[in-house]
């Protein structure tokens, strides 16, 4: 079901499309990998034996309410000593090629992204915390959740302001 339109930079977890995949494919895709995952409206999520990654915790998939297309995939892993942020990293990198935002301090909180044609894909680790995670976002999806967030943040200041 995937389309070539989209070429391969929407394909993610072997042959699931950002963009494309209803929930009912991605069901089914699962189902036939014998995986366990709970299923309610807009969302799915795996546990860690559905795919073969380091340190995985979950996959969760959303679906956008309108179309039920899949708008993004989260990859939450355990942080570990054998660094499966860099193992994540180097596979990214191999895919998606050279970030369009890095910053990798030998402390702190790491943070790259790549962005494709159709994908917006986030590798972070935040220093205090327990898991990192990888996020791959329709572009479109991301673009619209980014104006959101701005704008709600000029509202709040805005509301601050008048209260003060």
């Amino acid at each position: 079901f995937t389309s070539t339109a989209f070429a391969a930079d929407n394909v993610v977890l072997g042959n699931i499309a950002i963009g494309q995949s209803t929930q009912d494919e991605v069901e089914q895709i699962l189902a036939d990998k014998n995986c366990s995952f709970n299923s309610v409206t807009d969302m799915i999520t795996t546990d860690a034996n559905c795919y073969n990654l380091p340190n995985l915790q979950s996959v969760t998939f959303g679906f956008l309410n309108d179309t039920n297309k899949l708008y993004g995939v989260d990859v939450k892993y355990t942080k570990d000593m054998d660094n499966a942020f860099n193992k994540y990293l180097s596979a990214l990198k191999k895919k998606y090629g050279k970030p369009s935002k890095s910053r990798i301090p030998f402390v702190g909180n790491k943070h790259v992204e790549w962005r494709t044609k159709h994908l917006v894909v986030v590798l972070d680790e935040p220093h205090m915390s327990f898991e990192g995670i990888i996020t791959y976002w329709d572009k479109q999806t991301y673009q619209s959740n980014l104006q959101h967030d701005k704008d709600t943040q000029k509202k709040n200041e805005q509301d601050l302001n008048d209260l003060i």
